[in-house]
This record gives C-alpha cells, sequence and structure tokens, in this order.
C-alpha cells in the first residue's frame, strides 16, 4: 500500500504568513517609538518632523485628531506632525498667517506694526507708520478735503490741504508732494506762484507760503490763468469768462459802492440805474448812447478785475486766506474708491491721509 502525502504547501499560503510576520515585525517596531525614536542626535534630518506640524484634522486607524495640537497615527502607519508656529520672514511688513520661515533660529523678528492692508487689483500697499519717523509738520499740514475725484475731468478734481491756525510760522510748499498710498504715483506740489496776478501782463512768480490758517486748493488741471495764485477781493471777476472749481469767490466790492465822485457830474439816473443792476464781479459791456461819457468812463475804469485791484489792493483785508495751485495734468490722477491720498512733507515723510 502506498505511503500517504504529506500537505503541500503553495506559494499564496507563504506570502500570507510572511505578510502576516511583516505586520507583526512593524507593529512591533511602531509600539516601541517606532519613527520617533529612530530621530536621535544622528538623524540626517535638520529639524525633528514634530517641527513642521500642520494644522487640521486627520483621519486615523484608531480615531482622529482635530484640535491641531501633539501628534497621531495615519492609516498607513505614519506621522502626522504638529501645528506650525508661523513667523514672518525678516524684513516683512506683515505679521500673522500666510508667511513663513520654518522657525528658523536664525530669522530676524519683524518691528510691529499697526498700519492697514489695502489691496487693489493684485497692488499692495502698507501703511507702516511706526516704521517711518514722524514727520515734524504731523499737526502742523492736513488734507482738509478733497472732491472730483474719479470723474475723468482733471479742472474739477482737487485736493485741499491747510495749515493750521496754531503755526508759528508759514510753511513754505517747496519740495511737498501729494501721493497715492494705492498706487505709488506722486506729483510735486506747485511751489511757486503769483502773490497779486494781473491780466494781459507777464506776472512774476515768488515761493508759495502758507501762513498759519492759510489753505492751498490743488487742482490736478492746468490754471485757466497761466499761473498758480493767491485769490484776493478782486479775483471773482475771473469766474466770468473762467471756470474754477471750486468756484473762486464772487465777493468783488458793488460798482455802485465804489469812488463815484461826490459832484457826480454826468451820472445820471439812467446811469444810476445801471449801475445799481451791475452784479458782483461782472464785467458790464451793454454800452449804449443813453449812458453819459463820464458813466462809461467809470465802469471802463473801475468795473473789471485790474481796476478793482487798483482801488483796493492796499486794504487790510484784500488778500485771501487761498491759494490756487494746479498740477498742471491733462488727465484726472485719483480714483474715485479704494485711493489713499497721502500728503508728504519735503523729507519723504507722510504728514496726512485721506482714504475712500
Amino acid at each position: 500500500m502506498a505511503e500517504k502525502e504529506g500537505p503541500v504547501h503553495s506559494a499564496v499560503e507563504h506570502m500570507k504568513w510572511f505578510l502576516i510576520g511583516l505586520a507583526v515585525l512593524i507593529f512591533l517596531w511602531f509600539y516601541s517609538g517606532g519613527y520617533q525614536r529612530s530621530l536621535g542626535n544622528n538623524s540626517p534630518l535638520l529639524l525633528p518632523p514634530s517641527e513642521f506640524g500642520f494644522t487640521g484634522q486627520t483621519n486615523t486607524q484608531t480615531g482622529s485628531n482635530t484640535n491641531g495640537t501633539g501628534s497621531s497615527h495615519s492609516f498607513f502607519g505614519g506621522f502626522v506632525p504638529n501645528t506650525i508656529n508661523m513667523v514672518p520672514d525678516a524684513g516683512s511688513n506683515v505679521t500673522g498667517k500666510g508667511e513663513s520661515s520654518y522657525n528658523n533660529p536664525n530669522t530676524a523678528t519683524p518691528a510691529k506694526t499697526t498700519g492697514q492692508i489695502y489691496t487693489i487689483n493684485n497692488q499692495t500697499n502698507v501703511a507702516v507708520k511706526n516704521n517711518i519717523e514722524t514727520s515734524r509738520y504731523t499737526n502742523a499740514m492736513s488734507i482738509e478735503n478733497y472732491s472730483g475725484v474719479g470723474n475723468g475731468r482733471p479742472d474739477e478734481e482737487y485736493v485741499t490741504i491747510k495749515a493750521s491756525g496754531n503755526n508759528t510760522k508759514k510753511i513754505s510748499l517747496a519740495g511737498w508732494k501729494l501721493k497715492s498710498g494705492v498706487y505709488g504715483n506722486g506729483y510735486d506740489i506747485e511751489s511757486q506762484g503769483v502773490y497779486l496776478p494781473y491780466l494781459g501782463t507777464v506776472n512774476v512768480e515768488q515761493p508759495i507760503e502758507l501762513a498759519p490758517g492759510e489753505r492751498a486748493i490743488i487742482v490736478t488741471g492746468r490754471p485757466p490763468t497761466g499761473v498758480s495764485f493767491k485769490e484776493n477781493l478782486c479775483t471773482g471777476y475771473f469766474e466770468q469768462h473762467q471756470d474754477f472749481r471750486p468756484p473762486l469767490s464772487l465777493n468783488c466790492p458793488v460798482i455802485r459802492d465804489e469812488h463815484i465822485p461826490a459832484d457826480p457830474h454826468g451820472f445820471n439816473n439812467y446811469c444810476l440805474d445801471v449801475l445799481d443792476q451791475i452784479p458782483q464781479c461782472q464785467v458790464y459791456t451793454q454800452f449804449t448812447t443813453q449812458l453819459t461819457p463820464e458813466c462809461q468812463r467809470y465802469i471802463i475804469n473801475y468795473d473789471n478785475y485790474t481796476g478793482c485791484v487798483n482801488l483796493h489792493k492796499n486794504e487790510p483785508n484784500f488778500y485771501s486766506s487761498t491759494w490756487r495751485i494746479f498740477l498742471k495734468q491733462d488727465v484726472g490722477i485719483w480714483h474715485n474708491r479704494r485711493e489713499i491720498i497721502e500728503l508728504v512733507d519735503p523729507s519723504g515723510k507722510i504728514v496726512d491721509t485721506v482714504s475712500f
């Protein structure tokens, strides 16, 4: 009788026992410390994985870790590191998330800032006022108001700056700028203007200085009179044939109250009626034969800007507290929203800002 043969182990059974044995070895290695135990002084890694941790929820074989702290074991037996401690790169102007120096001990800690971050069309400006030395003009000059921004008409776009009434001396505008804190474009404020402009002649310019309490309306466009100038009691005459924004003050002396002769020969009732009807700061041109020659000469001599100046330029209240300054640009320079206008002093320091 033939002898009975023993069981034949297939290759599949051998592979099964091999995998079971391997799993047991992996379990024992992992249970005894595994990956972390292998990290010693001779580890080839520059930094242990526990210092590169990530925040978030991790699915595990035996549970889950949702608090982002401590380590957990992944489904594949790998290591899930701890939460990152984000440290801004040296020289960065922002604090918080988004930039990391990977906890490099050689990374310098940036200065703290309190400025706002403005982002427009991927362009970012950080107003880091704590990193900028305070301007000595901070309380001496300011932006008072603005108008016409973003309408595409440079003659209607303007920014008004003002010298504080508490100042003890005049401030020269030489070297001052208006600048966009978002887009970076800057414009020199005109520092030369005409203190007393005359029509039909070459005007001599001189340095513009703002006395305490005075202001300057800085228009983006070009000057209708050809120069920047200081307003006075008679400049309202410029408004008759020019369009200023904001409009010039129409405070001119009325012609009927001017120097009418004590013995007004030739100033008949018709002449006096005409004088009563001429509006302030408007040149009268409707001459008729009913006006006597004396009346016509009086109107021609005094009912205009030059005649007004000659009569009143020596009066104490002749000059206004406002300058009209023009940047001489052919297009608008300020955006109508998400814009920051900065007033910058001659040393490049920000004195005041307005945002909209």
